[in-house]
């Protein structure tokens, strides 16, 4: 359903139910637009007209793509306006109406049916020749390519017609024929030869350089030298008619690259004909698109890419490549519009703009336009939009969205793990080894469960191989295995710190260490389920035929797990576990100077 078509009003909701519903959440479409009809009806009855502007602005600045929505608020200003000032006349209202449609089209750009009011509506107004026009090539600017502008370039042709000179028309013209107009092109080029029929060429093109150009052209075309062409005019010059001759070349010349123009078009037409014809939905609206639709924007956006990558390659010239990035740039515009509430389409058309142009700030501006307007709080966003900010070397901006995915996270356990991460990886890379050790104790504090002993696993890790500290790598794991002694993955993670130890310790004393890391977990106490303690046992075996210093300690090992295997074990399932508070070693953490990222001595 178009957004541009009121929904019917519900017979039960009153205007205090609906602002009710919306308080509840800001983003609910049905209620806003609900609320929309019921207070346009009302002001079209004039009534609670007081209504009118603390409602749409409020609906728009929540979903500013609703072009129809812009376009019922255009139409309530006169009622707005005579409400708030009775005395107005209609030059006051026609310059709020104009007002209000610069605030929409800023927000909507390739809005046709926002461009078309508009221009409708400076139409009933504007005197000035020159404004209209500016107006007519700024539309056209933003959408004159688009499928639904024949409207706009009929009404500017009309404007011209009557207003213009025989060189605007056919400026307009040959403009027309160069952009996809749906199936008229045509009948476009008809009205072109039948227009060069009726004036001379001086008459189409003022300026005198660009009809010398298309001489000039038209020689090279027929492949005159430049002997034969100085010869030839000064045989000519002297003869009745060579200045006939000269604007019969121009003029056919003009036609010739018109014509090219118009068949470029149409190849480009057919072309992109599949893709065109798969985009059902061109507008907004916070219902689903289906896979199909999706599907097409992506492979319409892959081909016009590499079309692009491909051009480029081809024509090096910076206008043709600037040229080539504004169409792709225009495509995912357009794609923007439908698919506003789709993270994947953004953050491609951020790795767009910086791969094509180089610049991080083009894909930062894409990013918070995303966050800012349509996709607030969306985490895989707010992680992209870190990352290119820290490549522009913004890192307190970078460092800010960090915390605020954080903070965003916080309900939700496992975004909150993933989020502490990407925290601890950035203030890492900043080589602040403070922040990346408080970003892990802060996450420590507030989790639990699973996410807990990953975060202290992943802790005790950054403390062994990076700023070697094994000590307090030892000190985080135990506190985790204290809160949580039934999770084998924390003891095997313990014992893999120890066995870290063989590359700078003594083989006998690391044997040592790790075989006192084993004891502790199969101990009778240690509420690891019977499976896991078998795995651990198998492990410890393991572990002492490749590095024990005494058969009698492997053969103690194997009968103390035959012993085991035979021994019914207690139900652990129902064992309390004591949460232990954070040891002050971890809950003070000193100040450490920059760390040295070269790698360990063996």
């Amino acid at each position: 359903m178009s957004d541009h078509i009121a929904l019917p009003l519900a017979g039960a909701a009153s205007y205090e139910e609906l602002l009710k519903c919306i308080s509840a959440d800001e983003w609910d479409f049905l209620s806003w637009t609900k609320l929309l009809s019921l207070v346009e009806a009302k002001a079209l009855a004039n009534e609670n007209i007081d209504r009118v502007v603390p409602t749409f602005e409020g609906f728009l600045r929540r979903f500013p793509l609703c072009f129809g929505y812009w376009s019922k608020y255009a139409d309530l200003q006169a009622t707005v306006v005579r409400y708030e000032v009775p005395t107005a006349n209609d030059e006051t209202i026609a310059a709020a109406k104009t007002v209000l449609y610069e605030r929409a089209l800023e927000q909507v750009p390739l809005s046709v049916e926002l461009w078309t009011a508009y221009c409708a509506h400076v139409a009933l107004t504007e005197i000035n020749s020159q404004g209209m026009r500016q107006l007519y090539e700024r539309a056209l600017y933003y959408v004159g390519a688009e499928r639904q502008s024949v409207p706009l370039w009929e009404a500017f042709l009309d404007f011209e017609a009557s207003r213009g000179t025989p060189s605007t028309v056919c400026n307009v013209y040959r403009r027309g024929l160069a952009v996809d107009t749906t199936g008229r092109i045509d009948e476009l080029w008809r009205k072109f030869k039948l227009l060069t029929r009726c004036y001379k060429i001086s008459e189409l093109i003022e300026n005198h350089q660009e009809t010398s150009a298309l001489l000039k052209r038209y020689k090279a075309r027929k492949q005159f030298d430049a002997e034969s062409s100085e010869e030839e005019a000064r045989r000519l010059k002297s003869m009745a008619g060579y200045s006939a001759l000269e604007e019969q070349r121009q003029m056919e010349q003009l036609l010739f690259e018109t014509e090219q123009a118009k068949n470029a078009c149409i190849q480009r037409t057919l072309q992109r004909q599949k893709f065109e014809l798969g985009i059902r939905r061109w507008y907004f609206h916070v219902k689903p698109l289906d896979e199909a639709q999706l599907e097409n924007w992506r492979q319409y956006l892959y081909y016009e890419m590499q079309n692009t990558t491909k051009n480029n390659f081809n024509d090096t010239s910076v206008s043709t490549r600037k040229n080539n990035f504004a169409q792709v740039d225009h495509l995912f515009e357009r794609c923007l519009i439908p698919c506003a509430l789709y993270a994947e389409f953004w953050l491609s058309y951020a790795f767009w703009k910086y791969h094509s142009r180089n610049d991080f700030d083009l894909a930062i501006d894409v990013l918070q336009r995303a966050l800012t307007k349509f996709l607030p709080k969306r985490p895989d966003i707010m992680e992209t939009l870190a990352l290119f900010l820290e490549a522009a070397g913004r890192c307190e901006e970078a460092r800010q969205v960090y915390i605020d995915i954080f903070e965003f996270a916080k309900p939700d356990a496992a975004r909150l793990a993933a989020c502490c991460l990407k925290r601890a990886a950035f203030e890492t890379r900043q080589h602040d080894v403070n922040a990346t050790l408080a970003a892990f104790r802060t996450t420590l504090h507030i989790i639990d469960g699973p996410h807990f002993n990953y975060i202290a696993s992943q802790m005790a890790r950054f403390q062994a191989l990076v700023i070697r500290d094994v000590p307090a790598a030892r000190v985080t794991l135990d506190y985790a295995i204290s809160n949580r002694p039934d999770d084998p993955r924390l003891w095997l993670a313990r014992i893999q710190l120890e066995m870290m130890q063989m590359y700078q310790e003594r083989v006998y004393l690391v044997v040592d260490l790790v075989s006192a890391v084993y004891e502790r977990a199969l101990a009778p106490e240690t509420p690891l389920s019977f499976h896991h303690k078998l795995d651990i046992w198998s492990r410890y075996l393991y572990f002492a035929q490749a590095y024990a210093y005494s058969v009698t300690s492997i053969l103690d090992i194997k009968r103390r797990l035959a012993e085991f295997r035979t021994t019914v074990q207690p139900d652990v399932s129902k064992v309390q576990i004591q949460q232990t508070p954070m040891p002050a070693e971890l809950e003070d953490i000193p100040e450490l100077s920059k760390f040295d990222p070269a790698p360990p001595k063996f």
